[in-house]
């Protein structure tokens, strides 16, 4: 298809170097000399940063340690009197009981003295067909929410961020820039360099949500809440529907469909106009500030700033993204509202297509809207895939709403590619009883993780929950690859090979920080692997790519009401052709405009969905609800924020006494100031002891499992080679206590952040036997085996934290790996015998590890007969850690 000439430019060079120039940029900004290593005081060097401000900030470069360059901030101390408007900390929690246990109206209308109204209600009227109609919208003022939730608040306003940043880590041989937050992407720094070159200038960057939810069971009350969050706060604050996270802060009207409307053309574009309208409103004042920031002082920190109001991301399903964008939606021409991709090319990942940008649309709008007839318009404005509607966000002087849109994975991955198209055809594919209940006791037996969801059965059960679908995706691979392995040529077999590219990409979707190594290789695996495989699979599927879709947009028309039935059903059918699939085109380009993708993920937004719900259901009449839901959100709000100020007084004023004395005990941790601290750390901890037992007592508990033959020997033995490398005399004593549990602390190696790990040894969890597997630290390479017994030993004083551990062998490092591995990327492993088990330190203890049975045969003392495969996407340090070790495999 042609594409229309002169009406969207591409975005200018530094909006488009995004991915196509990655490799040239990320080289650029690496090029620099050497910086002065850091060492530590055990001898060690410490890892280096640097950030680079905004030049407009004048602030200084700074290179140092991750402690330098990314410093706590420190919190003011708290109010004394936290409780107010209320007399006492007393009635403050009364009114905070009667809250939650959802007052009538009479006493709300008491509790609504000492809180002011935060929504004001205004009304519009939209024409339809020459008559005006009556709407309304409800809306808490984003700019004063700001202001006074984020940037007056003396607990949140420190951990603002006021400028845009480049964050670096020295590699040993050049810096190479990393993304993590939203003020570390490119979108951020370049809207910084939009407004006035002023140290005072600095953003105020906003991410919207706006989605339709039900409010009844029957769907039949819906509501429409905006949400806000403040971009330039740390993901653990503004994540959350606490203080400083989002907030509810307007109420889109709802346009009441007769059946006879539903689909027309002008009745889509009049509910458009209706929600653009509304938004208008919503967006007034941050227009208005848009054109000329606003100075102002915060009342924490009394610095005097030039502020400017922006929207740096829209977080939004696709319906909600063809309103904002005011496209025509699937049924358009150019069916994406960040690409001009064609309608009938979604499906195709090798090509690329010009982007959209606010401001050709604009021009666009202004050039056709005036055209000198109706039909003239429609038909301008269908041929560019648009509404003939003026958009509320052009409003906004220094944003781009193009460039606004995000990518979500909570609907285009695990509620959207994954449930809606790869399951659903693998159900289709997997039809016989045997194999369907073979998969679901895969589900079964997988072995249980925290985090983890676990499942007894999915082949016949639909889950509308987003992280149990992206759990479900993870464990399907090593579920279904036994079954559509048998023919490697099968329709089957090549979409399991699609699911392992797939699951791969939303692995690096998944990241809480993105180095320029890890942005090109998911950009490779998109492009590389991805693409192919599923071009592929569509032709080996529909014959030819050409006859995939069989509906061009010609034949489609947003009226379809008279549409037959025929191509209703067409409309229905199942097609890779679609939007969802496309998206994935704008991944990385938005990792590295605006961050890691939880910053504009759904899913913290959709969580306010359930309180909403309740406030429905608990604290309304079901009668003008919309005004009572957004009371008790305000209530709600301010007594979380009195709750919090509480609850800080409180910590505040324990700090105050004297130091408690500790009874825990970190084994392994010194307990005399002349031992090494250098030897043995507190990463690791045991838990869950049993009583003490004496060696014989152990060896006599399992006689009948060869794990434990010759046990004191081998003890022995490990003693006589471990104690005397640091000078320890052998152990007197002949007890030991078991434990049941491990708690290990490592360092992720996807965002150099503390992570912890509860590895279970019981024989006995909640009533079925449960040994986990570790990844254990040596010499020449770290491997993995199953734990046996966890236990310790007190020598001269000292308490030794040990582990009978049964190894793994690595089989996929093997000449002849079965070629099903290789395509599935399966990591294959073979358990030692059980009578070749060892000891270790549970200091060599790196993480947990979760290993996949090849086949279901279940043995005694919980293991499984034959091989295993490494679960390597658990989470993203294993996901590293597992595509570091195959690739030192294959060197």
């Amino acid at each position: 298809m042609q594409m229309p000439a002169n009406m969207f430019n591409s975005r200018d060079e530094d909006s488009e170097r995004g991915l196509n120039d990655s490799e040239a940029i990320f080289q650029a900004d690496s090029v620099h000399d050497a910086p002065t290593l850091l060492i530590n005081g055990l001898g060690n060097t410490e890892p280096l940063f640097k950030v680079e401000y905004h030049p407009h900030s004048g602030i200084p470069t700074k290179i140092g340690s991750y402690s330098d360059c990314f410093p706590q901030t420190t919190i003011p101390p708290p109010d004394f009197e936290p409780w107010k408007p209320f007399k006492s900390r007393l009635d403050f929690e009364i009114a905070e009981l009667g809250l939650e246990a959802a007052l009538n109206k009479s006493q709300l209308d008491r509790l609504i003295k000492l809180f002011h109204r935060a929504f004001k209600k205004h009304s519009y009227q939209v024409l339809y067909k020459g008559v005006p109609r009556d709407f309304e919208i409800s809306v808490r003022d984003p700019w004063d929410w700001a202001i006074e939730n984020i940037v007056d608040d003396p607990m949140i306003s420190p951990q603002i961020v006021w400028d845009a940043q480049k964050q670096y880590r020295w590699t040993g041989t050049a810096w190479e820039r990393f993304f993590t937050e939203p003020w570390t992407g490119d979108e951020a720094w370049e809207a910084q360099s939009r407004i006035p070159n002023n140290p005072a200038a600095k953003l105020l960057p906003l991410i919207i949500y706006a989605d339709k939810t039900k409010l009844s069971s029957f769907g039949t009350a819906k509501g429409y809440p905006i949400v806000a969050r403040y971009a330039f706060i740390p993901h653990y604050i503004r994540n959350t529907d606490g203080r400083g996270g989002g907030r509810v802060v307007g109420w889109l009207p709802i346009v009441h469909e007769d059946t006879s409307e539903t689909g027309k053309k002008g009745f889509v574009n009049f509910k458009n106009t209706v929600w653009h309208e509304g938004f208008r409103i919503f967006l007034e004042r941050i227009s208005k500030l848009s054109e000329t920031g606003e100075w102002r002082s915060s009342k924490v920190d009394n610095i005097l700033r030039w502020i400017w109001p922006i929207i740096l991301m829209l977080s939004s399903d696709y319906e909600e993204m063809s309103v904002m964008s005011l496209i025509r939606g699937l049924r358009g021409k150019y069916p994406c509202p960040i690409c001009l991709v064609p309608q009938e090319q979604m499906w195709d990942l090798s090509v690329e297509f010009p982007l959209r940008t606010q401001s050709s649309t604009e021009k666009f709008f202004i050039e056709s809207i005036s055209l000198p007839t109706a039909a003239a318009v429609e038909k301008a404005f269908k041929e560019q895939g648009l509404r003939p509607v003026k958009n509320a966000m052009w409003s906004i002087k220094y944003g781009d709403l193009h460039h606004a849109l995000s990518y979500d994975v909570l609907h285009f991955d695990d509620n959207g590619l994954w449930e809606d198209h790869f399951f659903k055809v693998f159900k289709s594919l997997i039809t016989s009883r045997t194999d369907i209940a073979y998969i679901d006791s895969c589900f079964h037996h997988m072995p249980r993780w925290r985090g983890l969801n676990h499942f007894d059965s999915v082949m016949n059960i639909t889950f509308n929950d987003g992280t149990k679908n992206h759990d479900i995706s993870k464990i399907f691979l090593f579920a279904a690859q036994d079954i559509l392995s048998a023919d490697p040529k099968s329709d089957g077999y090549l979409l399991l090979r699609c699911l392992r590219a797939y699951l791969n990409i939303r692995m690096y979707a998944g990241f809480h920080l993105h180095t320029v190594q890890t942005i090109l290789a998911g950009k490779k695996e998109l492009e590389e692997v991805f693409t192919p495989l599923m071009m592929e699979y569509i032709k080996q599927t529909y014959g030819t790519s050409n006859e995939l879709n069989t509906i061009t947009p010609e034949d489609i028309d947003e009226d379809v009401s008279g549409v037959t039935g025929d191509l209703e059903q067409m409309l229905k059918a199942k097609s890779w052709n679609f939007i969802k699939l496309h998206l994935r085109k704008h991944l990385f380009s938005d990792i590295i405009r605006k961050g890691a993708s939880r910053n504009y993920s759904t899913k913290p937004n959709e969580k306010m969905h359930g309180p909403i719900k309740h406030s429905y259901l608990r604290r309304s009449n079901f009668k003008d609800y919309t005004k009572q839901i957004l009371d008790a959100d305000q209530y709600l709000l301010v007594s979380g924020l009195i709750r919090s100020n509480i609850d800080a007084l409180d910590t505040y004023e324990e700090s105050l006494l004297p130091d408690s004395e500790d009874t825990s005990v970190v084994l392994g941790s010194t307990q005399s100031d002349s031992f090494d601290p250098s030897i043995y750390d507190q990463f690791q901890m045991l838990g869950s002891p049993m009583p003490p037992i004496t060696l014989s007592q152990n060896s006599e508990s399992h006689k009948n499992d060869k794990a434990f033959d010759q046990f004191r020997i081998k003890l022995g033995k490990f003693l006589t080679r471990f104690l005397p490398i640091y000078g320890i005399p052998l152990p007197g004593g002949k007890s030991i206590t078991e434990h049941c549990l491990l708690k290990v602390r490592y360092t992720c190696t996807s965002d150099w952040q503390l992570k912890t790990d509860y590895v279970r040894c019981n024989p006995k969890f909640h009533g079925q036997p449960r040994y986990d597997c570790v990844l254990v630290n040596a010499q020449d390479k770290p491997y993995i085996a199953r734990l046996v017994q966890l236990f310790s030993c007190t020598v001269g004083g000292q308490v030794y934290p040990l582990a009978l551990i049964q190894p793994f062998s690595s089989v996929f490092q093997n000449s002849n790996r079965q070629q099903k591995d290789i395509d599935l990327g399966l990591l294959r492993f073979r358990e030692n015998k059980r009578k070749d088990t060892e000891f270790i330190s549970i200091h060599t203890i790196i993480r947990g590890v979760v290993m996949v049975p090849d086949r279901i045969q279940a043995m005694p003392h919980g293991s499984v007969k034959g091989d295993f495969f490494l679960f390597d996407i658990l989470d993203a340090d294993m996901f590293l850690r597992a595509r570091n070790n195959l690739q030192d495999s294959e060197a």
